[in-house]
């Protein structure tokens, strides 16, 4: 997803502007377009996820801790497939815009601003968070799992709306060399 992001990038704003389309449509056609695709690849693994799991037992396939964790939460396991996805689209969508209207230099500090990105996605879903005692005390009721699924879907969420706002603003006064 970041490769096609950065592909996407480089080659789309060119040819929807060219053709009479403003950023602002642009924009959201791009995202609704890579949400359906998303969404259908996401659709795809759980289903061949589900084969894995019927064909070969519970132990085939299992190296991190997250399909450890939600083992059968098929729909846990779609967002979180889904989320991630988006993510590394749209990061690669930055970088692609960052090199094309900015150069070389801030298109190298969006590389390392996409790495702290993802190291924060990563971070979200594959740790637990401290959380701080107040909160700890309010939250005593939850499992751990229902923890990190809401601390991972809190900071992910977080991350693509930062990522968006980023692109929004790259976009829209991107000019374009036809």
């Amino acid at each position: 997803m970041l490769v096609v992001g950065i592909i996407l990038a480089l080659s789309l704003p060119v040819a929807y502007i060219r053709n009479g389309v403003t950023r602002k449509n642009m924009f959201k056609g791009v995202f609704i377009g890579m949400s359906c695709m998303v969404g259908a690849l996401s659709i795809v693994v759980q289903i061949l996820y589900g084969l894995t799991i019927w064909i070969f037992g519970n132990a085939f396939g299992q190296s991190n801790d997250l399909s450890q964790i939600y083992h059968n939460q098929f729909l846990a396991l779609l967002l979180i497939f889904f989320l991630l996805c988006v993510i590394y689209f749209a990061i690669g969508w930055l970088i692609g815009l960052a090199f094309s209207r900015y150069g070389f230099f801030p298109g190298m500090f969006s590389i390392a601003l996409s790495i702290v990105l993802v190291g924060l996605s990563e971070f979200f879903w594959n740790s637990y968070m401290k959380l701080p005692r107040q909160l700890d005390l309010l939250m005593r009721w939850l499992t751990d799992t229902q923890i990190l699924f809401v601390t991972g879907l809190v900071g992910s969420v977080a991350i693509l709306v930062l990522l968006i706002v980023l692109l929004r603003v790259i976009a829209g006064r991107m000019p374009i060399k036809p």
